[in-house]
């Protein structure tokens, strides 16, 4: 079964965590799908914000052994996102990635970044600019 899947998700990388945020809204007839196609070590941690959904998206995400944040009202896409960064931050994703919960991305895409080489060929800069472009940005200073 997919959601099985989800509790293998191993540690990738040496001193960092990789979170993957999926943000839902109705999504209980695509999330099984979206989660079960995620290459296993993918992710330290899979969290869904739920944003209120009146069908069983946050019954099924919980099944499936994902971590579950549930607002009791909808606050929008914005407030979804906020919702999903600020837990992803405090569980200590040191990489944060969102992932739309209604299987529009081909995962294969993303595998990409991980490679060295010529864009043009299938291949996306070295990791580390990758890694300088996706690590947290420190907080800016207060005023």
């Amino acid at each position: 079964m997919p959601g099985q899947r989800v509790s293998s998700l191993i540690l990738i990388g040496p001193g960092g965590h990789f979170t993957v945020v999926t943000l839902a809204y109705e999504a209980e007839d695509t999330l099984e799908r979206t989660v079960g196609a995620l290459p296993l070590g993918t992710a330290d941690h899979l969290l869904l914000v739920d944003d209120a959904s009146p069908d069983g998206t946050v019954d099924l995400a919980r099944r499936l052994g994902i971590d579950v944040r549930a607002h009791d009202r909808n606050r929008g896409y914005g407030g979804n996102q906020k919702t999903g960064y600020r837990e992803a931050l405090d569980f200590g994703a040191t990489v944060i990635v969102l992932l739309h919960p209604d299987y529009q991305y081909d995962f294969t895409f993303g595998s990409r970044f991980a490679c060295t080489g010529n864009p043009r060929a299938g291949r996306m800069p070295p990791r580390r600019i990758s890694r300088q472009v996706t690590r947290r940005s420190p907080e800016p200073p207060s005023r």
